[in-house]
């Protein structure tokens, strides 16, 4: 007779509140709802950065946590392999850089029989770690992928094509849902969400916020909101200092009611050099935004231009203010996009569905159970 026991999946991500974070509480709480897996939910520290958001999401939903500390990364795989061998893991999930070498190790070294890696973005892997990453997918059951983009850059940095799957990453709409205004309720001023980090292209928003100004439109003020590396939120705000725009541009940092603030906004822009699959384009589509994106990967494979909102050239930042202009002088036009984006993320980007999906591939390579 078959065992009855669930097959136990551990999630390990790191505890800094990245979009990986936000991908593996999400995945770990739609398992701990659908019933047929156990699952955990593992945090790496990381100094100064609280946990406790993730830590009361995945409690509230039944979940258990547990903390790894930061520190050397032989100690982290150290401790994950005695939590996997304690916890008598079936599945560990590793997400996220650089978590996913380190989790994958200790899954390795504890014997878990099922280990998925979860590409979250376009990542620059350095010679050392690559070499890793190419040994650890001779391990690996299954690497997904976020987005197409991530799957090519996968392919093109030499992991096997057989291993990779497809499974677009998604947001909780009813984080988001409740908070959206009606349209005319809506501020005009634009927005965007997103860490402050190389990857990120703050300084062609704020020069193309200049430029927007310069076409009339000096009654608004651009909102940056986000945690992230100290130097480079320093070096856009001595830009706005440079352009004469301290009066126009708010840095907020992070901020703990993002739902209720994309809400309060109709403008969301993403200004990035790359992606792996746009979770803040998610939020602000599911919020009743209308977007504005940089061509990228991750970034193309979720707008499509003039229907759900706009696209423009990455690092053109004429082009961005051309599109702000275009947003803020057609409102009739922005709505209806905005509407459309709504309808594509309630309708394609379900966590019941990502769950369903990343399950399936679960079931493949663990035929001794049968899905519910």
């Amino acid at each position: 007779m078959a065992s009855t026991s669930k097959p136990k999946v551990a999630h390990f991500v790191s505890g800094g509140g990245s979009g990986a974070t936000q991908a593996a509480v999400d995945l770990a709480l739609g398992q701990a709802g659908r019933g047929n897996f156990d699952a955990l939910l593992v945090l790496r520290l990381k100094a100064r950065r609280p946990v406790d958001r993730w830590v009361k999401e995945a409690e509230e939903a039944g979940v258990p946590v547990h903390l790894v500390p930061s520190g050397l990364k032989i100690l982290t795989i150290f401790r994950l392999k005695r939590l996997f061998k304690r916890e008598n893991v079936s599945v560990a999930v590793c997400h996220g850089n650089s978590e996913h070498l380190w989790g994958r190790l200790a899954a390795i070294w504890a014997g878990v029989p099922v280990i998925f890696h979860w590409e979250q973005n376009v990542e620059r892997y350095t010679w050392l770690r690559l070499r890793l990453a190419r040994w650890l997918q001779g391990h690996t059951t299954r690497t997904i992928c976020v987005s197409e983009g991530v799957r090519q850059h996968l392919l093109n940095l030499g992991l096997q094509e057989e291993t990779l799957r497809v499974l677009h990453n998604i947001v909780d709409v009813n984080r988001y849902q409740p908070a959206a205004r009606p349209w005319l309720e809506r501020q005009r001023d634009p927005v965007m969400v997103a860490r402050w980090a190389r990857q990120k292209d703050y300084p062609n928003l704020i020069r193309a916020f200049g430029l927007l100004r310069e076409k009339g439109h000096k009654d608004l003020q651009l909102h940056l909101v986000g945690g992230g590396k100290g130097s480079q939120r320093n070096r856009g705000a001595a830009l706005v200092r440079a352009l004469g725009l301290s009066e126009a541009v708010v840095i907020h940092g992070r901020r703990e009611d993002i739902p209720d603030f994309l809400g309060r906004h109709r403008i969301f822009i993403l200004s990035t050099h790359y992606e792996g699959f746009a979770l803040s384009l998610l939020e602000a589509m599911a919020a009743g935004c209308c977007v504005i994106g940089t061509r990228s990967p991750g970034v193309d494979e979720l707008i499509r231009d003039g229907e759900n909102g706009l696209l423009v050239p990455a690092g053109d930042s004429h082009a961005l203010a051309e599109a702000m202009d275009r947003l803020l002088t057609d409102d009739a036009a922005a709505e209806r996009m905005a509407a459309r984006g709504t309808e594509g993320v309630l309708r394609d980007f379900t966590r019941d569905k990502w769950v369903s999906d990343f399950e399936k591939e679960l079931f493949q390579v663990l035929p001794s159970r049968q899905s519910r």
